[in-house]
């Protein structure tokens, strides 16, 4: 079986992403904190959002989602997002099925994305720091 790391896989993806979107350039890209995840529940039509720090595990309904790094383009680039994620679902107390383990680009969700029947994922952003929380 031939493993490739992330980072090997996230240099092929953005090579991949240079060619086919158009005025995209990550000729540096900044590694940040925090992912900003969107959650879609499709049948009953709940959304969520939650930012969580890189390398920790959420769930969502009967999903553990786990962001192992995220990258943000350059300040005066074109503001890009992207992660790699490993999502998988709970079907009972003892299994859990790997659903998604891949990069998610912010810009384009459709390009790489969870294909379940119930729930949607994406990347919304990465951020350095999380965000301030505001009182009532």
């Amino acid at each position: 079986m031939n493993s490739t790391s992330p980072l090997t896989s996230f240099s092929l993806l953005l090579i991949l992403s240079i060619l086919t979107i158009p005025n995209v350039s990550f000729a540096q890209t900044l590694p940040q904190n925090f992912a900003h995840i969107g959650f879609l529940n499709k049948i009953t039509g709940r959304f969520h959002d939650k930012v969580v720090p890189i390398l920790t595990t959420v769930s969502f309904e009967t999903l553990l989602i786990r962001v192992e790094t995220c990258y943000r383009s350059n300040p005066g680039e074109k503001n890009e997002s992207v992660a790699f994620f490993h999502i998988s679902d709970t079907i009972t107390h003892r299994s859990t099925e790997n659903l998604f383990t891949g990069w998610m680009f912010a810009s384009t969700p459709s390009l790489s994305s969870l294909e379940h029947g119930s729930y949607d994922v994406w990347l919304l952003e990465c951020l350095r720091d999380p965000p301030a929380k505001t009182s009532p």
